[in-house]
């Protein structure tokens, strides 16, 4: 009789323990989605340029802020993937380089920490460094939220702020010159409208009648 009962504990219990190690998530899952994980490779993809690689982990609908807002983007930028898209773009055009000054702190799905950027875009405006505390919100192993509130000390040294965004090519990160491409246009229309004129005139002349 406990030999009986035994066996169908074993053969109920072999089938529920494989159900379980089916439900259970994977370990490279788990580690995909931890919210520290995701912002560490966020800025890591920012530090090697890789503009596809950071978009990967934001969401659609993602939102970055900037306190003081003055010292942001116009309109204090960024709703959605496109506009984020554009302000990650113009970090790793001026190969901004991003490195904790203290330890992520993680509370929930919520990742915080003081951050340093240098780079030769920092450098031409006059400055070493750009301290801001980040608050990022991850949510399903994706970006939803980011605020970034510049210190004092880094106002205090001459910050002005970060300026509008470069526009980026949407597929591959690379910065446009908006500026440049603005003035081709223009001298593509003047020439055109140049060569319009021309035409014209020839026609005109044409169609005059000569005098004898």
């Amino acid at each position: 009789m406990l030999l009986e009962r035994w066996a169908r504990l074993g053969r109920v219990g072999i089938p529920l323990a494989i159900v379980a190690l089916l439900l259970a998530p994977s370990p490279s899952l788990a580690a995909s989605q931890d919210p520290q994980a995701v912002v560490q490779s966020l800025l890591a993809a920012l530090n090697a340029g890789n503009l596809d690689g950071a978009m990967a982990l934001v969401a659609d609908n993602a939102t970055i802020r900037y306190d003081p807002p003055q010292y942001g983007p116009p309109n204090n930028c960024c709703s959605g993937k496109a506009a984020i898209r554009m302000a990650y773009g113009s970090l790793v055009a001026g190969q901004g380089h991003f490195e904790p000054m203290t330890a992520l702190q993680v509370s929930g799905d919520t990742v915080t920490g003081r951050v340093r950027q240098t780079g030769p875009g920092i450098q031409k405006a006059g400055l070493q460094s750009i301290d801001a505390d980040l608050t990022f919100t991850v949510r399903n192993g994706l970006m939803t939220a980011q605020t970034v509130a510049f210190t004092p000390e880094t106002i205090a040294a001459g910050f002005k702020g970060i300026g509008a965004p470069a526009t980026v090519m949407p597929a591959t990160g690379h910065t446009q010159h908006a500026r440049a491409g603005v003035l081709e246009w223009t001298g593509l229309c003047a020439g055109l409208s140049l060569l319009g004129g021309l035409l014209l005139v020839g026609y005109a002349n044409r169609r005059r009648p000569r005098l004898s």
